[in-house]
């Protein structure tokens, strides 16, 4: 993961300095799966609920929050904070009734979340048997940026990682072997780096275009097992290469287009901001140790996280 002859990890000196596809579709008309199913081994059985979830009671809607519900509905953009509270709250529904059937049904009486669904977007309440399952929620969570909303973003960020971790004991009950997302998260981004060099030798377009699939699903489950590994506040390795990694692997994949081309740099529209990259260093305890440790990983980090956009 050390950068060599001044390129970033994600770079490459052979890289072309041209800015379109090395590689057009593979195959025509048949597009990269961007929302893959988690790995078959890591789904529950039975669904993941937490008993002793926090007390949490909805702000009473206000003038300003009604009119930004009904902006949403009309297919505006709300005012920013008043937008994020509605994500927020949403976000925060869909969670609680996804982990209690109690929560779940009292939602469903009370109307409270069918008079936000614009709001709620593509949420749903359902069963969890997989993270996979609340990454809306996750995504809404690392882009709520506003100082307005953060008493709920505590409150959003406390009940996933009560989730994750209810995930994992139930996970632990019927493996052999301890699962972390941490570990799990190396292992995708190990098999990553093997794809990858395979792809190279391979020529028929039909495999490809599978092995294609299989980079794609590898580097989102490595930055998204990452994700879940800061937020479930697991200890890392010490080395503080994991947050590294999932730089990496956020570069490598903006750079798979749609249609399975392989681009030349990264698509900036489909890399994570820089405070969404910042909420997570600033949970990885093990990347900010090194970070102060090590003067040369200090500037390694300070121009990877600078690489996101703004």
């Amino acid at each position: 993961m050390q950068a060599s002859h001044g390129h970033l990890p994600f770079q490459t000196p052979e890289t072309p300095i041209s800015g379109r596809s090395s590689l057009r579709s593979p195959l025509f008309g048949q597009a990269l799966n961007f929302e893959p199913a988690p790995p078959v081994a890591d789904v529950l059985r039975k669904p993941v609920y937490v008993t002793d979830l926090p007390a949490y009671q909805v702000p009473k809607d206000g003038i300003l929050l009604r009119l930004s519900s009904l902006l949403g509905s009309l297919g505006w953009s709300p005012r920013t904070d008043q937008g994020q509270l509605l994500q927020a709250q949403s976000a925060i529904a869909i969670v609680m009734g996804s982990l209690s059937s109690r929560v779940a049904r009292d939602l469903e009486e009370s109307g409270w979340l069918a008079e936000r669904e614009p709001a709620a977007g593509r949420f749903r309440i359902a069963p969890v048997t997989h993270p996979y399952g609340l990454m809306e929620a996750f995504r809404t969570l690392v882009r709520l940026t506003d100082p307005t909303v953060a008493k709920e973003r505590r409150y959003l960020e406390l009940v996933l990682a009560m989730m994750l971790r209810q995930y994992v004991a139930q996970i632990n009950k019927k493996s052999l072997v301890e699962f972390k997302f941490s570990v799990e998260a190396r292992e995708q981004f190990l098999r990553s780096a093997r794809i990858e060099r395979q792809l190279k030798t391979i020529s028929d377009k039909i495999i490809r275009q599978d092995m294609l699939q299989q980079l794609h699903d590898c580097y989102y489950n490595t930055k998204s097992y990452y994700m879940f590994s800061v937020i479930s506040r697991e200890k890392l390795p010490d080395d503080g290469k994991l947050f590294m990694m999932y730089c990496h692997t956020a570069h490598s994949l903006a750079r798979l287009d749609w249609d399975g081309s392989l681009l030349e740099h990264a698509h900036v529209r489909r890399l994570p901001t820089r405070a969404e990259v910042m909420f997570l260093f600033r949970r990885d305890r093990a990347a900010q140790k090194r970070c102060q440790n090590d003067p040369d990983t200090h500037t390694q980090l300070k121009a990877l996280i600078g690489s996101f956009p703004g």
